[in-house]
């Protein structure tokens, strides 16, 4: 099982589009909603500002074809909880991407900085490292704890999703389409995490949640993945609620 950040490398593995300006040491000023792709995160060493002014919300999306999906219908723009900012790092964070983040969260402190993953152990270990960093590089400056909240997929969420049928759309419990079986590997992830005390030493009421959640996810024997909502076609009406349910209790 993956426990760490990967290691930073020529360049960055994240993406990121929506209200946000980048001002580089170079001169040049970068768009992030003029790229119908996103921007490639660049070296904070080359960055001076980031701005995002007009953003209530910037969201971490572990999967990058879901990433994709959203930039590709301007979910950053059109969501009804606000103008926002999107971002992925295709899966666990490099060292880049999170130092990015970071300085996000100093040059923007009015941001909510939430992360999307799937309810499975790599999805909550992925939620662990942008929050917390890892101990494998406790030497670098970007292991500093990022105010981080998980907006989802969580065992709560479990029985309020959509599924979207030629057309119509159904509440309805999960189905065989969004729920799956643990892996053994998944299971053995689990135990794991939970044996090692999963970043105990931060302690606090996220860390109680992260428990919570493997263990929960241990008795169900099931898992949830988030391209499951995206193949349905009802992600972006998912995510509209959780967003507003999230800013709601915040302000």
């Amino acid at each position: 099982m993956h426990l760490g950040l990967t290691r930073e490398t020529a360049s960055s593995k994240g993406l990121v589009s929506g209200r946000m300006v980048l001002h580089l040491r170079n001169g040049q000023v970068l768009d992030a909603s003029q790229s119908e792709l996103g921007i490639t995160v660049p070296p904070i060493r080359s960055t001076t500002l980031i701005e995002a002014r007009d953003a209530r919300w910037l969201l971490v999306v572990e999967k990058d074809a879901v990433f994709r999906s959203l930039v590709a219908v301007r979910f950053w723009e059109t969501s009804l909880a606000g103008p926002g900012i999107l971002l992925t790092a295709r899966g666990y964070p490099d060292l880049m991407t999170r130092r990015f983040l970071a300085q996000i969260q100093s040059d923007c402190p009015h941001l909510t900085m939430l992360v999307l993953t799937d309810f499975d152990p790599d999805g909550l270990n992925i939620f662990s490292c942008y929050r917390y960093g890892t101990t494998n590089f406790a030497h670098e400056s970007s292991n500093a704890r990022i105010n981080f909240g998980w907006l989802g997929i969580q065992s709560g969420q479990l029985g309020s999703l959509q599924i979207t049928t030629w057309g119509e759309t159904q509440n309805q419990e999960w189905s065989d389409n969004c729920l799956v079986n643990l892996t053994p590997r998944d299971r053995f992830s689990a135990i794991r995490m939970l044996r090692k005390d999963f970043h105990s030493e931060h302690g606090g009421s996220t860390h109680i949640a992260i428990r919570r959640e493997l263990q929960i996810m241990l008795m169900l024997g099931a898992k949830a993945e988030i391209q499951a909502l995206d193949d349905s076609g009802d992600i972006t009406l998912w995510l509209d609620t959780a967003l507003h349910s999230f800013l709601d209790r915040m302000f």
